[in-house]
C-alpha cells in the first residue's frame, strides 16, 4: 500500500460506510464479521485527484450541462479518480460563463462518480506567442471577474500568462 509518507507492505485499510477510517500497518486485524478484500499482490493508492480534463467519454467541460459532468464523473471514478477540476477552453464569454454555471450547479452534487471540486478556467488567460491552438482575448482579466461575480466558489483554478501581468504600483 503506498501513503504519501511510506509504502507498507503488509497494510491494512479499515472503511466505515464510504469513508476510510483507518490506514494501518501489518496485517490486518481480526474484524468480525466484517467483509475483507484481499488485495496481497496488488497496489492499494490513493485517489487521483485530476485538476485539469476537458472531458472523458464522450462528454466536454464545455457541453455545459449536467449530463457531461454525470458521464464525465462516471468515467473517471472507473479509472481511479476521486475528484476533479472540469476545464474550460478559450471560448466565447457566453460559452465559459455557460460551463461554469453549470459547474457551480453541481458541484455539489452526487453525480454517481467522482467529485466535482469546482472548475480550471483555461485560457483566454494565455500568453499570445505560447497559446497553442487557444484563441487569446484581452478582455480575459474581465471574464475572471464575471465567473467570480456570477458563480461564487466554482472557479478552483485558471491558466494565466504571467508575462502579461504589469506592476501598478512602485
Amino acid at each position: 500500500m503506498l501513503t504519501p509518507w511510506r509504502v507498507l507492505d503488509p497494510g491494512t485499510v479499515v472503511v466505515e460506510g464510504e469513508r476510510i477510517a483507518a490506514v494501518l500497518e501489518g496485517p490486518a486485524p481480526d474484524l468480525g464479521e466484517a467483509e475483507q478484500i484481499h488485495a496481497a499482490g496488488f497496489l492499494v493508492v490513493p485517489g487521483f485527484v485530476d485538476i485539469h480534463i476537458h472531458g472523458a467519454a464522450g462528454h466536454d467541460t464545455m457541453d455545459a450541462t449536467p449530463e457531461a459532468l454525470e458521464g464525465m464523473a462516471r468515467f473517471l471514478a472507473r479509472h481511479g479518480v476521486t475528484s476533479f477540476l472540469p476545464t474550460t477552453v478559450a471560448a466565447k464569454t457566453e460559452d465559459i460563463l455557460a460551463a461554469v454555471a453549470n459547474v457551480a450547479a453541481c458541484q455539489n452534487r452526487d453525480l454517481g462518480g467522482a467529485r466535482v471540486l469546482g472548475i480550471h478556467l483555461e485560457g483566454p488567460y494565455l500568453n499570445p506567442h505560447w497559446r497553442g491552438g487557444s484563441r487569446w482575448s484581452t478582455s480575459a482579466l474581465r471574464l475572471l471577474g464575471s465567473t467570480s461575480s456570477s458563480s461564487p466558489g466554482a472557479t478552483s483554478g485558471s491558466s494565466l500568462w504571467p508575462q502579461k501581468c504589469r506592476r501598478t504600483g512602485p
